[in-house]
């Protein structure tokens, strides 16, 4: 049974297949005719035309002119609007290049309509921050609680490391074998980032490390949407790809964020740790 879209698509070759045989056939009747008209000129006797109503207006007009409810066929049920990143851009790439078709020498050109589609596309990565309203501080100097502070984040990091393969590996697998059950093994990974996000959010952050604070907790969540961009290779591949691309730098950023946080209170707040500590899990510090 054919779609709605395959029979739309097969009535506009049908009807150009119609138009075009008409046209033929009428500049070869057309020929055919102005040879005979030329050569006898036959007389024309002119006929009144029919009017039914006596309203002036030949019949053939009238028929023209009555108002006829034209039933258009329903919209079909079956289509619906991709929602994933690979159908939505492929929609676009569509339509963008039609129009640039359709304006000829005033549209796009082929660089242009690649380079804003490729600005699209990276819009698509683009992670929502999370800014000083999404978290609770609170003023303090005081170097217990500082300490505190700092140890409470290193406990969240480490506390949350998913056990197994890292996500890349994970994902290696997939690639090598072929094999969609490797893709759960990114659930427990992908869960470790959301708790350690969450427990970031709820984390009470002294004022004055509120910028190295926010830089861990929009770099872990960064590496969270990554992964879960790896989840979505089978219904979303070119998300999984854009997620897959900007991974090493979320990681690197992550990295870089740590060392920030733990830096600036062992520099300028003075904390020093002891190698049983959750930051000394994490860091090493000068003796």
């Amino acid at each position: 049974m054919l779609t709605p879209q395959k029979r739309i698509g097969l009535a506009i070759v049908l009807g150009i297949v119609l138009v075009a045989g008409a046209y033929v056939e009428g500049s070869s009747k057309t020929s055919k005719q102005t040879g005979t008209l030329v050569a006898q000129q036959v007389e024309r006797a002119y006929v009144q035309p029919e009017d039914a109503n006596g309203n002036g207006v030949p019949d053939w007009q009238d028929s023209l002119l009555e108002k006829a409810v034209i039933e258009m066929p329903s919209a079909s049920s079956t289509y619906q609007k991709p929602t994933t990143v690979t159908g939505t851009f492929g929609i676009k790439f569509f339509q963008d290049y039609i129009r640039s078709k359709m304006y000829g020498a005033f549209g796009a050109s082929k660089e242009e309509l690649v380079a804003k589609l490729t600005q699209s596309l990276k819009e698509q990565a683009v992670d929502e921050l999370l800014t000083e309203k999404d978290i609770t501080r609170f003023e303090t100097t005081d170097t217990q609680i500082l300490h505190s502070y700092a140890n409470q984040v290193a406990l969240v990091l480490t506390a949350n490391s998913a056990q197994g393969d890292s996500e890349l590996y994970i994902l290696q697998d997939y690639m090598r074998y072929n094999d969609p059950q490797k893709l759960q093994e990114l659930e427990p990974i992908a869960l470790a980032y959301t708790t350690t996000v969450k427990n970031l959010l709820e984390t009470k952050v002294p004022s004055q490390y509120t910028k190295q604070h926010l830089d861990l907790l929009n770099a872990v969540n960064a590496v969270r949407e990554d992964v879960r961009g790896f989840q979505k290779i089978q219904t979303d591949a070119l998300y999984s790809l854009l997620r897959f691309k900007r991974y090493h730098d979320d990681v690197l950023g992550m990295s870089n964020a740590i060392k920030n946080l733990f830096n600036a209170l062992y520099l300028e707040g003075g904390i020093r740790f002891r190698a049983d500590e959750p930051v000394s899990k994490l860091m090493v510090f000068p003796s």
